[in-house]
């Protein structure tokens, strides 16, 4: 509640609006002061004072609640409402007061005055003066109209206290507004002096400064002032600048008439902003913006003086020359990036022509003296050689083109290491005194250049050149945009070089496969006529007919008149089939070197082929040939062997060319197959006969085998009769209790028996060997060995024999089984048939091949032996030196017929006592396999 009470007497603040604020706490002021006034002094003189009690206080509550309102308003916002409310009731106050009073001798008229003040303080100059007249045009009324007989009444009278109660109430309504008013006053001239110091001290620290030139009546400068950065951006001091002669001593002379044009809009007193050029005193120039504010004589109507800044905008400048270069060189690089795009076709002239202009407008742009471009090549040694190809020359400038010194250059010869380097790295090579070494800067300096800028031109990831710019006029520092803008034109010349590429490439893979698909349409068919003509070749045996076809397709690629299929019989050719034109009434040519067809007929050229045949061969001019102009002769071969021609006739010359040739022979190929399977299909009918002629007699050799075997089985078995007779013996030695001879006669029965057994399995096996054959197969020679050396595992190991097998040996093909049963009978004789020997060895391997190619494979021991005499025997049935020893001697017979059946012999090598040798042969493929 309390703060409430105390806000009501705190001056309204108004942020943002200085005046608005200083006008409402004066406003603010007089109302708290008229308040209490009227209350405590007016209250005073009301009982202590003034006999007039009734129209003191109806005064004193009038001004009390006019009071009130003008401070409501005040609040909130209406400054000038409560104003005017405030001196209107101030002014009709006094009005009512000094009209009840007497008049204008009334001691109240001296409230006019106090309003005259409080309107000045709240209103400004206009508002003192407006209500000062308002106040005298109220007195000369009161005058008038006393003048003019008026009675004023005399309600108030004006005892001595009564004079200094009004006196104090007219000064306390004037002294409080004006003390806040001066107040504020004293308060925005600390202010001003504050800021005037902030603003100095920024200044100093600022790249700007400020001035102020005051001009005399005869318009020379009176007086300047200046404050800031100014030594900073000038180089003069104050002094030194008012010395040398002020601001047109230090402008560029290229800005003085800017500076002329400038002062004229100041004389018309306009602003003016504008951007001109400073010599500093080391010589450097520096862009400045300068704000010119006219001080203007209102009474004189001339300029008093200018006041403004000066900014430094160099940098700004510079940053903008960088962004307008930039641009510039942006644009270049993009026109020509989409021209690049949109040219169809590039041709040497074109690539020229637009490459130059790209390279004149960069030099333009960046105002070079050269702008060029290098292209690599290899030497001999693989080293990089680099030669101008495209270069454009400043006016003045000589050119480098056409210099032998930049062609094939080596790049280390004359080439300073950084460049190399950056080169090598793909960055660009920056040569100028704020990026170059003072080597580098110095190598440049005997070449004449003050500046060279050289970025590499890379196509995938491969140093194709190098586009570059110098300067031989003067020193620079290249700036980003320009060191950009050749980054970006070196990244564009490097994919149109390998659009280029790529469009020759194409180009020339297209050309290529129009012509390939040209090619194929053409193969395809000469495919497909030849494809006919193979099934006519595979469907038709006759050979007429098939000849007959096989010329029909062929005219179907080939334009010729005419054609005649020729076939050789000893010396003479003889016409056998004909196609168009006229039959020949002469059939049988004789072969002679008078013949057209005869380098053709000893196999010395592939074809003979005559433009004009009238022309090299005279009989052609003859009747019936006086038609034919273009002759061809294709050879027919079978089997390498020359059989016979086809002629091809054309009745124009030239008619036929070499590609035609080669397309004949393909079908002179098929009647040669034609032919040649017309007569084998008669010979294989001979065959045919021959071999149904053989079969009949293989069944019946194989049936009279068939009943040999049974025979041989029968005869065999039919000594078991006798075997049984020995069942008489047993039973008559049974009778007699004889158990041993029982006993000795039963084992030799049962011997008996068990041999005749195997002799009839031998024999049966034998009998097998020629009928009952696996599927042939190829099969490792070792991989047999040691299959039968495993199934004789037990014989071997019981004589501790050594087998030695030689390594290397090859495949042979035949019925695995059967070869593996003449292994197994070669190990299992020699390994039996060892004898004393304390060293038992078999060898196994082969020993070269015979005549027909196939190899000869041994298996040799150093045994027991076999006597020369007996060598022929041991092949034979049942044959065995040894009696005594195991098996039925049928072994060895079985070796041979399964030898023999594959195709191959055996025979053997031996002599008593020193051993045995096997030898034969398999065949190692199925084209040895008889």
């Amino acid at each position: 509640m309390w703060h409430k009470i105390t806000a009501v007497f705190k001056a309204p603040e108004f942020a943002g609006d200085e005046e608005k604020k200083l006008r409402a706490r004066a406003l603010h002021a007089l109302h708290i002061n008229m308040g209490w006034v009227i209350m405590v002094v007016g209250s005073f003189g009301i009982l202590f004072v003034f006999p007039e009690k009734i129209n003191s206080a109806l005064i004193l509550v009038f001004s009390l609640l006019m009071v009130l309102l003008g401070m409501i308003l005040n609040w909130r916002g209406h400054i000038k409402e409560s104003g005017v409310l405030t001196l209107s009731a101030l002014w009709g106050a006094t009005v009512y007061m000094t009209v009840i009073s007497g008049g204008i001798r009334s001691l109240d008229i001296i409230f006019f005055v106090s309003g005259t003040v409080i309107a000045g303080i709240i209103f400004g100059a206009r508002g003192a003066l407006y209500y000062a007249g308002l106040s005298l045009l109220t007195g000369l009324g009161l005058i008038l109209a006393g003048a003019a007989g008026v009675q004023f009444p005399q309600l108030f009278t004006f005892p001595p206290v009564s004079v200094w109660v009004i006196l104090c109430i007219n000064l306390f309504f004037t002294v409080a507004p004006l003390r806040v008013t001066l107040d504020n006053l004293s308060k925005a001239a600390s202010s001003a002096r504050s800021n005037g110091e902030r603003y100095r001290l920024i200044a100093s620290v600022m790249s700007d400064y400020v001035f102020s030139i005051r001009y005399g009546p005869d318009g020379t400068i009176a007086d300047q002032w200046i404050s800031g950065a100014f030594e900073t951006i000038t180089g003069y001091t104050a002094e030194e600048y008012i010395e040398r002669g002020g601001w047109t001593a230090i402008l560029h002379p290229n800005d003085l008439q800017q500076d002329a044009d400038d002062m004229e809009h100041l004389h018309a007193n306009q602003k003016v902003v504008t951007e001109v050029r400073l010599v500093r005193k080391d010589g450097n120039v520096r862009w400045v913006r300068a704000y010119g504010h006219p001080d203007w004589d209102e009474k004189e109507h001339r300029l008093a003086g200018i006041y403004g800044a000066v900014q430094d905008i160099t940098d700004g400048k510079q940053v903008e020359k960088d962004l307008l270069q930039r641009e510039a060189i942006l644009e270049i690089v993009a026109n020509a990036a989409s021209l690049f795009l949109k040219v169809p076709t590039w041709t040497p002239d074109i690539w020229h022509k637009e490459v130059n202009q790209l390279l004149e407008r960069l030099g333009k742009a960046v105002n070079a003296s050269h702008v060029y471009i290098f292209e690599n090549s290899l030497a001999a040694d693989n080293s990089i050689l680099m030669s101008i190809k495209y270069e454009w020359s400043a006016p003045g400038i000589p050119s480098d083109l056409m210099n032998p010194k930049y062609r094939d250059r080596p790049l280390e010869v004359d080439y300073m290491e950084s460049w190399n380097n950056s080169v090598n790295r793909a960055v660009p090579y920056v040569g100028d005194a704020g990026h170059a070494s003072r080597e580098d800067m110095y190598e440049l300096a005997l070449r004449g250049i003050y500046a060279l800028l050289d970025v590499p031109i890379y196509i995938d990831d491969r140093w194709w050149g190098t586009i570059g710019i110098d300067d031989m006029a003067r020193t620079r520092e290249w700036s980003n945009a320009e060191i950009d803008g050749l980054v970006i034109t070196a990244n564009l010349l490097g994919a149109a070089i390998k659009r280029q590429q790529v469009d020759a490439t194409l180009q020339s893979e297209l050309q290529k496969r129009k012509a390939l698909i040209n090619e194929l349409e053409v193969r395809n068919a000469e495919s497909e006529t030849l494809r006919k003509s193979v099934a006519i070749v595979a469907a038709t045996l006759e050979q007429s007919e098939a000849i007959e076809r096989i010329l029909e397709q062929l005219k179907q690629v080939l334009p010729f008149d005419s054609a005649s299929v020729q076939l050789l019989n000893g010396d003479i050719l003889e016409i056998v089939s004909e196609r168009g034109g006229k039959e020949n009434e002469q059939k049988n040519f004789r072969v002679d070197e008078n013949e057209p067809a005869y380098p053709v007929i000893l196999g010395k050229v592939p074809y003979v082929l005559y433009e004009d045949i009238q022309f090299s061969i005279p009989s052609f001019n003859d009747i019936p040939h006086n038609n034919i102009r273009a002759w061809m002769a294709i050879p027919l071969k079978v089997k390498g062997r020359i059989i016979g021609i086809i002629a091809l006739d054309g009745y124009r010359i030239g008619q036929f060319s070499a590609r035609d040739a080669e397309l004949a022979l393909s079908y002179a190929d098929q009647v040669a197959i034609a032919l040649e399977n017309a007569r084998l299909f008669t010979e294989l009918q001979a065959e045919l006969s021959l071999r149904q002629k053989l079969i009949n007699e293989l069944e019946s050799k194989n049936a009279e085998l068939e009943r040999f075997t049974y025979t041989v089985s029968h005869d065999l078995r039919s000594p078991l009769v006798t075997i049984r007779g020995f069942l008489g013996y047993m039973e008559r030695y049974a009778n007699q209790g004889d158990m041993d001879g029982f006993r000795r006669d039963m084992q030799r029965v049962s011997a008996a028996t068990d041999r005749m057994d195997s002799l009839l399995k031998d024999v049966l096996e034998l009998s097998r060997v020629g009928r009952m054959i696996s599927q042939p197969q190829e099969i490792p020679f070792e991989d047999l060995i040691r299959e039968a050396q495993e199934i004789v595992h037990g014989r071997i190991q019981r004589h501790e024999t050594t087998v030695q097998i030689q390594p290397g040996l090859p495949s042979v093909y035949g019925d695995r089984m059967r070869l593996l049963e003449v292994l197994q009978n070669l190990l299992d004789n020699a390994a039996k048939y060892i004898g004393d020997q304390k060293n038992p060895v078999i060898q196994i391997g082969m020993n070269g091949s015979d005549g027909s190619g196939m190899p000869v494979f041994f298996v040799r021991d150093n045994g027991m032996g076999i006597d020369p005499q007996y060598h022929d025997r041991i092949f034979g049935m049942f044959n065995k030196l040894d009696p005594d020893s195991e098996g039925t001697g049928i072994g060895l017979a079985l070796v041979k017929r399964i030898i023999e059946f594959h195709g191959g012999r055996i025979w053997v090598e031996s002599e008593a006592a020193k051993g045995t040798t096997f030898y034969f042969t398999l065949p190692a493929n199925t084209g040895s396999n008889s």
